[in-house]
């Protein structure tokens, strides 16, 4: 069960790559799209995770949101809310 968490949030860090990488491009629906997908995964992997796990989850999701709705109104603070979010992904995946 660890490991399939590791390996889901090695998935989403390299979403997340992504979504930095289209944000500095401007293409925003592109984006939007990306961060989508990253929450259907989490959502997925949400349902057979630990309390812990579940609690990190929610975070991540709330982050993106956040982001989400940033991008349309204060890019520069959504791109940072992403940079952001990668870093702690990173940190979670060598926590665990």
């Amino acid at each position: 069960q660890q490991l399939a968490f590791d390996a889901t949030m090695a998935s989403v860090r390299g979403h997340i790559l992504k979504v930095q990488v289209e944000l500095r491009a401007l293409n925003l629906g592109t984006a939007k799209a990306e961060i989508d997908l990253i929450n259907e995964i989490l959502g997925k992997t949400k349902t057979s995770s630990s309390e812990e796990e579940k609690r990190a989850i929610g975070e991540v999701q709330g982050a993106l949101r956040k982001a989400k709705e940033e991008m349309d109104t204060n890019l520069p603070a959504a791109i940072n809310r992403i940079d952001l979010l990668w870093h702690d992904i990173s940190r979670l995946i060598r926590r665990s």
